[in-house]
C-alpha cells in the first residue's frame, strides 16, 4: 500500500518536472528506452554523471571569471560542455540558461 502511494507521488513529481519545463519529456523518454536488463541503472547513472560534471563545469566557469584577465577560452569550453550535457539529459532550463550565458558571452555583454 505505501509502495503504491510512493510510486504515485514519484509519478506526480516526475510529471511536474516536465510541466515546469525542467526536463524535456521526449529526451527523458528516449533515455528510458536505453535502460534495459543489461544496464538497469542507466538513467540513474546518466543523471549522476550529469550532476557531478555540471557542478565541475560551473565551478570552472566561476574560477575563469575570477582570473585577471578573465580566462575566456576556459569559460567557452565549460559553457559548451554544460550546454551539451544538459541537452543530452533533457535538462531544458539549464540548457536555456546556458544558451543565454553563451549568447551574452559572444555578444560581448560580459565585462572584460
Amino acid at each position: 500500500m505505501a509502495s503504491t502511494s510512493l510510486r504515485q507521488q514519484l509519478s506526480i513529481m516526475k510529471q511536474s518536472f516536465f510541466d515546469e519545463g525542467l526536463l524535456d519529456h521526449e529526451q527523458v523518454s528516449y533515455l528510458e528506452t536505453l535502460e534495459n536488463e543489461d544496464d538497469p541503472d542507466f538513467i540513474e547513472n546518466v543523471f549522476t554523471l550529469f550532476l557531478r560534471d555540471s557542478s565541475r563545469y560551473i565551478n570552472s566557469i566561476e574560477k575563469a571569471l575570477e582570473t585577471n584577465p578573465i580566462d575566456y577560452p576556459v569559460m567557452e569550453r565549460m559553457m559548451y560542455r554544460l550546454k551539451g550535457s544538459s541537452a543530452s539529459i533533457g535538462a531544458s532550463k539549464i540548457n536555456g540558461e546556458t544558451n543565454t550565458l553563451r549568447k551574452a558571452f559572444h555578444d560581448g555583454d560580459m565585462e572584460r
